[in-house]
């Protein structure tokens, strides 16, 4: 269990081979710093966290500095052998390439929103790709993904189905994708799905 903050100014951060782990009274950042070491690390670093068991999260930032003129965002890896539940996931860029966002478990509840776009930048700035492997159940309140303007592809590898009450879910994907492997609100129905871009 995770009780503090975790830190780390753009540093990357790895945790594999858990048996479980429950981090959703802590937030997990390795967004940028550009004032940090002469702007060495404004972007976010790298994010990996695999688990034999269930993994929770609260909100998860791999962003780059939206103080810097160009930042990348960097990819976030949760992959769980039980249930993953997901906070808040930001791997957005700041006036560049957003990293990845890669969601895996048995379950995946999704239970924060998920911004893989970019703060500023023209449609040319890619956006993350947002994947999730796995039955996905829409958690809480209404959800939204986002890739931004840019390419950026959201994939479903399987179901999608809301937690009980029905959820909205909206979805951004700028120039990129959306695909959906499995049906969608089969056990429990969505309000609604909407799309606001995408190249299909």
């Amino acid at each position: 269990t995770v009780l503090e903050n975790i830190t780390t100014r753009g540093g990357g951060l790895t945790a594999v081979n858990l048996s479980s782990l429950d981090a959703s009274s802590a937030d997990i950042s390795t967004a940028g710093d550009v004032t940090y070491a002469s702007g060495a690390y404004k972007a976010g670093g790298a994010i990996s966290i695999q688990t034999t068991g269930a993994l929770t999260t609260g909100a998860v930032t791999s962003a780059g500095d939206t103080t810097a003129s160009s930042a990348a965002g960097n990819s976030i890896s949760l992959v769980a052998g039980g249930t993953l539940t997901s906070g808040a996931l930001t791997s957005k860029g700041a006036g560049a390439a957003a990293g990845n966002v890669s969601l895996q478990g048995t379950l995946i509840r999704m239970a924060g929103n998920i911004n893989a776009g970019v703060d500023q930048g023209t449609s040319a700035t890619s956006g993350g790709d947002v994947s999730f492997t796995g039955p996905v159940v829409l958690t809480n309140a209404d959800r939204t993904i986002t890739t931004g303007i840019g390419n950026g592809s959201i994939s479903f590898s399987s179901t999608l189905n809301s937690d009980g009450a029905a959820r909205n879910l909206g979805m951004t994907a700028g120039t990129g994708s959306i695909s959906f492997a499995g049906n969608v609100g089969t056990t429990a129905p969505l309000n609604s799905v909407v799309v606001s871009s995408a190249n299909n």
